[in-house]
């Protein structure tokens, strides 16, 4: 009574790069986080990188280590036949819909600082406090505009306040108290 979601089949022992794809493919269509050790015999191959079918790095994990957890993505990949508008980690709080198929090789990957459900005061003047956690996004490509929702339940944060008392901070480091900008919406 087990629950197969999808069986792949090769003629022959796929390659460890092959085998990295795979992994890639299942991971994203499934919403599950690569959570393999790196094996250093495999010749520059990192087994927690996310490939696609042509091999090319869509999540590379040394520019990514702190935010490898809950990874979700959406994306195009006509060589593996994934076309996913819409995607949920298997574990996260973040959506992301992309509204309809994307164009082949266009990718969005996102994953989070798995930090405990809180607040942190480190905002911009304007605002009072934002959540412990914190999300990264790699793009490859040009994938256009794409909604993103937050379940906040799990964050630590207040809910259930007006839409006009939450906004997404934006920032290229880790300090949004300075350099912080601001979507709302």
């Amino acid at each position: 009574d087990g629950q197969i979601s999808e069986i792949i089949v090769y003629t022959g022992v796929p390659s460890i790069q092959d085998q990295e794809q795979i992994h890639s493919y299942l991971s994203m269509k499934y919403g599950i986080t690569k959570r393999s050790a790196d094996n250093g015999t495999t010749a520059g191959v990192d087994e927690r990188d996310y490939f696609n079918s042509a091999a090319v790095v869509l999540w590379d994990y040394s520019n990514n280590t702190a935010y490898h957890n809950n990874i979700s993505a959406i994306g195009t990949d006509n060589g593996s036949e994934l076309s996913q508008s819409k995607a949920r980690s298997l574990t996260g709080s973040v959506i992301m819909d992309a509204g309809a198929a994307m164009t082949n090789g266009d990718f969005i990957l996102v994953g989070d600082n798995n930090a405990t459900p809180g607040i942190s005061l480190d905002v911009p003047g304007a605002y009072a406090s934002r959540s412990n956690k914190i999300w990264k996004a790699s793009k490859t490509g040009t994938p256009g505009i794409i909604s993103l929702s937050i379940e906040l339940d799990d964050l630590g944060i207040p809910s259930g306040l007006p839409t006009a008392n939450y906004v997404l901070l934006l920032d290229n480091d880790e300090t949004f108290a300075t350099g912080a900008a601001t979507h709302t919406g």
